[in-house]
């Protein structure tokens, strides 16, 4: 018996080198012809790799066809990192691809990926994740590179935040008018009934 050895590879690759086993107590004399009919081009599944006796000398062995599994290939989707003031609108976040084959591009996926993230434009300053998922692809899986918003001082800043930490405590400008969260943060203000004054 002349048994091809099943084979994978990924979907826009080139077909391996087809191997074979033979059981039989003489040396087998020639080689036999392999071939697959899937090529780069060929979509995601299971392929018939046949077997025929090509220039083997004796006939007599029985021929087993192998099977060549292609598998996804891996398309690669990041975003770059952001950065906006505070109070500005969050961004659309664009989208790079790394990895299509046959020169294919984004037009062909099923589902896009998409990027979000939990910030706002109120949210505090500081960093936060921005979040790709929800990619489909009849050929491909997808490793996502996620990338990072950060919300900068714009001029106004969280005196709460920059002094104290604690939600509870009333800040005062000097006209003893009760200060928003936001405020200019250089200035004179009275906090726990004590003047503060932050250069």
């Amino acid at each position: 018996m002349i048994q091809v050895q099943n084979a994978e590879r990924a979907y826009g690759d080139i077909n391996p080198t087809f191997e074979y086993t033979y059981d039989g107590e003489d040396d087998l004399i020639g080689s036999p012809s392999i071939s697959c009919d899937a090529d780069k081009t060929s979509s995601v599944g299971d392929y018939v790799i046949n077997i025929d006796y090509g220039n083997i000398t004796h006939k007599f062995y029985e021929l087993r066809n192998g099977t060549l599994h292609i598998n996804k290939t891996i398309l690669q989707v990041s975003t770059q990192d952001y950065t906006i003031a505070k109070g500005e609108d969050i961004p659309s976040f664009e989208l790079s691809y790394d990895g299509f084959k046959n020169g294919e591009d984004e037009s062909i996926l099923t589902v896009k990926p998409s990027a979000t993230t939990t910030a706002s434009k109120d949210s505090p300053l500081g960093t936060y994740p921005i979040v790709i998922s929800g990619g489909e692809a009849d050929n491909y899986s997808f490793d996502y590179k996620d990338g990072n918003l950060t919300i900068a001082d714009n001029g106004t800043t969280s005196i709460r935040n920059t002094y104290i930490g604690n939600s509870k405590t009333e800040i005062y400008d000097i006209k003893g008018i009760r200060c928003e969260e936001t405020k200019p943060v250089k200035g004179l203000y009275i906090v726990n009934g004590k003047k503060i004054i932050i250069k």
